[in-house]
């Protein structure tokens, strides 16, 4: 999901498997995706919190501010976590903002990553500009570790 969109990190919970969905540094060259995994939800929030992220927590309540509300401003460096299970819950308590992808109908919770996807395309529309963010020097490194991968493939 995270490649389709062009979204180049993403980072996992261990403890759940759940991602939380790092977009803060999305860019046409997700060749391959850049994996950070942390062992408990503090050590993510520390992470995110040493890189001056605003944390948005994807929540199930519809009481946290509609992703698809007119003139929504999007942080310049923002973390959406998605995510589900208790450790969720903790990382709810630590976020800037509650975030709520509102539905209609007679669902009440989509697989985990149906979800990422709604809140990737959501996030996109709101905040086009924030696909492509990435330095030169980092699109540089990117294309030189995917010219790398397809040397070492065997085309024959």
């Amino acid at each position: 999901t995270a490649d389709t969109y062009g979204v180049q990190n993403v980072w996992m919970v261990e403890s759940g498997t759940q991602p939380v969905a790092y977009v803060g540094e999305a860019g046409h060259l997700a060749l391959s995706l850049d994996m950070e995994h942390f062992q408990s939800p503090k050590d993510v929030l520390a992470a995110l919190r040493r890189e001056r992220r605003t944390v948005w927590v994807l929540d199930e309540d519809p009481s946290g501010v509609p992703l698809d509300r007119p003139g929504l401003a999007i942080p310049p460096r923002v973390a959406i976590i998605v995510g589900r299970g208790s450790f969720h819950s903790e990382l709810l308590k630590a976020a800037d903002c509650r975030v709520h992808l509102p539905r209609h109908g007679f669902t009440t919770e989509l697989p985990l990553q149906v979800t990422c996807a709604l809140v990737l395309q959501q996030f996109f529309v709101i905040c086009p500009h924030a696909r492509g963010d990435l330095t030169e020097v980092r699109q540089a490194m990117l294309r030189q570790r995917w010219i790398s991968q397809l040397k070492a493939q065997d085309f024959s």
